[in-house]
């Protein structure tokens, strides 16, 4: 037939609109089903493992992603999720490509809209293999769990693990409450995003969540998802969003005269309730006040309402040019300038004072302008600036002016949670930002720490890296917040690249283990649908089936949610082993250094050999240090990544720790330059002597600092592959070491054979794994030690051996239903155990303290 033959057709018929979501219904029950036969093969490939070590044999058996029947399974999976596109148009529903305009009626589609007969016995056959393939799913998960229960049964001729006491069985749980100080009664893991779909309520883990709604925003009230769908709802107060702050248009109007907008508002206002205002500016304050307090007043002990979030993906800085994340700093209005000469006068006190300290020529504070723009200021200054920053000679001026734009950015945050918090003590405020690792990029005036520590109850970037996640564990720990994850691409990062339904289970399994063992409370996934665009592939639904049925990776999800919720006695109530090896956030030379995020990305190769190597470690900023809130005396080890700047003071706070038997591991220049890049150079040659970095650029375009060393200390050893580029130093009772080329930090390198040498003789590890690489986080309480093992290859399993220092007497492996009993070697020295992970997979290994 041809497009102009088509019967047009039929108008959407809710009943059998609903009959396909309740068939949707039966195949996300499938879907659930058919991982927990995966998550169950694992746990018995595992359990054979073990089995084999307590009987004294080999176990030679591979580890498929998808062991016996599931491969059938899950092409039969696929096939059903082709046949339903059909059946879907047949009814009159529409459905969308990835760059959502409406999919042409298929033939086959049509033909069933011609043929009610035909219509009718398609959708038999449909639900029928609805049915089927649940069954098929529930049988082999069934299958699964005889083996380990097979397993359990042939040791119970062995005296060793005759009195091992079962764990808790994965099974669901009611969810989890959040208090008012975001403190929470069990891990909450939650999907946001398009959830007045309804068909994306099909995950049984979404039953009763969360969905996020702006104040004032929606032609509906926010708590209307909860009304209609029964979902509570997490809502946005525009604080920060973006760039973004709540716009009153009334007000605006009659206010358009004044400087109150920020330089990014480049467009025209037409009464937009969001606008680049600039926060700064008292009349802005002055508006702003009384609409968070009527909010705040309004959601009042209103159960519906689980949190406020004042700032998402909040951003200081201005997104008005610039290539992506190189962006204008900020505070260039008014006001901002206005409030910049201002905190200068509360520094100093008098003009002299500050040129003293800056070594300037001011008349008046009033003649201080910002610096100019590094990323987009007009030439030929901005050039100069930068060749400044490249030799470390950054200026009072820029640094102070930068400061300004991060405490500025902070204390607005503050001032905000503060009304908002004094109006409604019962709901707690949350800060989601984004934007780059540890404090995001420089144009966001992040301040991690200081955010989490004044402006909110629960604080965590929507980043998962597991270098994201030991920094916000840190920030946690050091500033007793929530750690909460509001917007999580569950398959991120590598959702970007259009990976399989297997790699992308096992890219949901690392995220979700990783997550919940480092300490975040509250996990919201992101989203049902693609939430950002028709290539980032993040969505739960199979969008070709107009979002109606699960992707068969996504299941895990709620297994997953099950087996977590299970270890919540470890979660909530042993914590993080506190390391004796510390990285210090240089937040002077996060703003001072160059090349721009230089500091990150030093951090970053520094955490790759660690975390590679299960040298546990925190991150611990400087300002703690030098207040004493964090003593350098609670680590063994201290690592400086680029810390090329130095505030007063920090110099003789190391120098002092070195001399008592501290090992400081400098990762780049250390300690080069004043706040202001006035020469400094106290602690580089306090421990290794007449020495002076210098700036170089290779032909790889590889940027950073050479040490040159005239006359070095007696016991000062010189090493590297081309010229000086580490050296090693006793100085007092303590170490130093110099690796004055960060970039070689790869795991092969002579600098990272180096740096594991020190850390080993000054901090040496615990818990280690040989074989394949695992990622481990270990945590105790007075009945156990845990260790968290997780294995971060997406597409093959990892074979390892997990080693122990001291004797262990038992070790139960509670990532397998009901727990399974671990074998262990002994030796003089240690205790090990073997173990298998599938890709993605982690478990949680329980060592009982002995009585």
């Amino acid at each position: 037939m041809s497009a102009q033959q088509q019967t047009d057709p039929p108008s959407p018929d809710e009943a059998y609109k609903q009959g396909l979501i309740d068939m949707g219904v039966g195949q996300a029950k499938a879907v659930i089903a058919f991982n927990d036969a995966i998550v169950a093969a694992h746990s018995a490939q595992r359990a054979r493992l073990y089995l084999s070590r307590w009987e004294d044999r080999q176990f030679e058996a591979d580890c498929p992603v998808l062991p016996d029947g599931l491969v059938d399974l899950d092409r039969a999976l696929a096939d059903f999720e082709r046949q339903y596109p059909p059946l879907h148009q047949a009814g009159g529903l529409t459905l969308q490509d990835r760059k959502k305009k409406p999919r042409p009626i298929s033939d086959q589609a049509q033909r069933l809209i011609d043929d009610k007969d035909a219509l009718a016995s398609a959708w038999a056959t449909f639900a029928d293999n609805a049915q089927r393939l649940l069954e098929q799913a529930r049988a082999l998960n069934e299958q699964m769990n005889d083996r380990i229960g097979a397993a359990r049964r042939a040791l119970q001729g062995i005296e060793e693990v005759a009195d091992t006491t079962p764990t808790p069985r994965f099974e669901s749980k009611p969810m989890a409450k959040l208090r008012p100080d975001a403190t929470v009664t069990g891990v909450i893991i939650t999907v946001e995003g398009a959830l007045d779909h309804a068909a994306a309520r099909l995950l049984p883990c979404l039953d009763h969540k969360t969905y996020e709604g702006y104040d004032r925003s929606y032609p509906v009230p926010p708590t209307h998802h909860h009304d209609t769908l029964g979902l509570k709802t997490s809502i946005i107060i525009p604080c920060a969003v973006h760039r973004w702050t709540y716009c009153d248009r009334q007000w605006y109007q009659a206010n358009s005269h004044l400087p109150i907008n920020r330089p990014s508002a480049q467009a025209k206002y037409s009464g937009q309730w969001l606008w680049d205002l600039d926060f700064r500016h008292p009349v802005v304050r002055e508006m702003l006040a009384p609409y968070l307090r009527e909010t705040a007043n309004r959601y009042r002990d209103d159960a519906r309402v689980s949190m406020f979030v004042t700032a998402w993906e909040p951003q200081g800085g201005e997104r008005n040019n610039g290539p992506w994340a190189h962006w204008d700093s900020g505070g260039r209005t008014p006001a901002g300038i206005d409030g910049f000469r201002q905190a200068m006068r509360d520094k100093f006190e008098t003009i002299d004072k500050l040129n003293e300290a800056w070594q300037t020529e001011y008349e008046t504070f009033d003649a201080i302008e910002p610096p100019v723009e590094v990323e987009t200021g007009p030439e030929p200054q901005r050039t100069a600036l930068i060749k400044n920053l490249f030799s470390g000679q950054c200026g009072a001026l820029y640094y102070e002016y930068h400061r300004y734009v991060k405490d500025s950015y902070a204390a607005f945050l503050k001032w905000c949670y503060d009304i908002i918090k004094q109006a409604d003590p019962t709901h707690a405020v949350v800060i989601s930002p984004s934007y780059g690792p540890i404090d995001g990029y420089p144009c966001t005036a992040r301040d991690s720490f200081l955010w989490a520590d004044t402006g909110c109850d629960m604080y965590g970037s929507e980043l998962n890296s597991s270098l994201e996640e030991v920094f916000n564990w840190s920030v946690s720990r050091a500033t007793g917040k929530t750690n909460g994850i509001i917007e999580c691409v569950w398959n991120g990062p590598e959702n970007w690249s259009r990976p399989d339904e297997n790699t992308t289970r096992a890219i949901a399994r690392r995220n979700l283990w990783r997550m919940t063992a480092w300490g975040r409370r509250y996990i919201s996934l992101y989203g049902a649908h693609d939430t950002y665009g028709g290539n980032a592939q993040n969505n739960l639904m199979v969008h070709e089936t107009g979002l109606v049925q699960m992707r068969r990776c996504a299941g895990v999800i709620e297994v997953l949610n099950r087996k977590l919720r299970s270890m919540e006695d470890v979660w909530l109530d042993a914590p993080i082993i506190e390391p004796k090896i510390a990285m210090l956030k240089p937040s002077t030379s996060q703003i001072c250094a160059w090349p721009w995020e230089i500091v990150t990305q030093t951090a970053g190769r520094v955490h790759d050999v660690l975390y590679a190597g299960n040298y546990h470690y925190r991150f611990v900023p400087e300002e703690y240090v030098l207040s004493d809130h964090e003593p350098l005396s609670q680590f063994d080890v201290v690592i400086l990544p680029n810390a090329s700047h130095f505030p007063p003071g920090l110099a003789q706070k190391l120098i002092q720790w070195v001399d008592a038997g501290g090992t400081l591991i400098m990762a780049g220049i250390a300690g080069a330059f004043t706040q202001y890049g006035f020469d400094d150079m106290q602690l580089p040659r306090a421990v290794f002597g007449d020495i002076q970095f210098r700036p170089w650029l290779d032909a790889k375009n590889e940027m950073g600092w050479i040490a040159d060393i005239e006359h070095a200390h007696q016991d000062v050893t010189i090493s590297g592959a081309e010229f000086a580029e580490n050296l090693e130093a006793a100085h007092g009772q303590g170490k130093a070491v110099l690796l004055s080329r960060p970039t070689r930090l790869e795991q092969s390198s002579a600098a990272t054979a180096l740096l594991r040498d020190h850390l080993d003789a000054a901090a040496p590890r615990d818990v280690w794994v040989t074989g394949d690489v695992l990622e481990l986080v270990p945590r105790r309480n007075d009945a156990a030690t845990f260790l968290t093992l997780i294995n971060p290859n997406l597409r093959h399993a990892s074979r390892s051996k997990v080693h122990m220092r001291g004797r262990i007497e038992r070790a139960i492996d509670r990532g397998i239903e009901g727990g399974f009993p671990v074998p262990l070697s002994r030796t003089p020295d240690g205790t090990s155990f073997e173990i298998v992970l599938a890709p993605g997979e982690g478990t949680l290994i329980a060592l009982p303290t002995a009585k």
